[in-house]
């Protein structure tokens, strides 16, 4: 299965859309690529200053990152355990 490349979903993110449905949906997308620069998009998403319905799709989608690719380093401790909280 081809897996979404993390370029035009990130510039999804720049559509406006009724309930968030654009956004949400390419951050999804994001959380099923296999790209790097999707991880960082990702952790953005996560904060404030976003929309709720958004930040919480993107820490889902973060949970599918993960579990899906190999990544060791990157991530603060805080933010791990929340990941790993809304993955189980």
């Amino acid at each position: 299965q081809r897996k979404p490349a993390a370029e035009p979903l990130a510039a999804a993110l720049k559509k406006d859309s009724h309930r968030e449905v654009i956004r949400q949906a390419a951050l999804r997308g994001l959380g099923k690529s296999p790209d790097p620069d999707a991880l960082g998009t990702l952790l953005e998403w996560t904060k404030r200053g976003h929309p709720r319905s958004c930040r919480t799709t993107a820490m889902r989608s973060l949970a599918t990152y993960l579990s899906r690719n190999e990544v060791s380093g990157c991530i603060s401790g805080d933010t791990l355990v929340v990941v790993n909280w809304v993955a189980t």
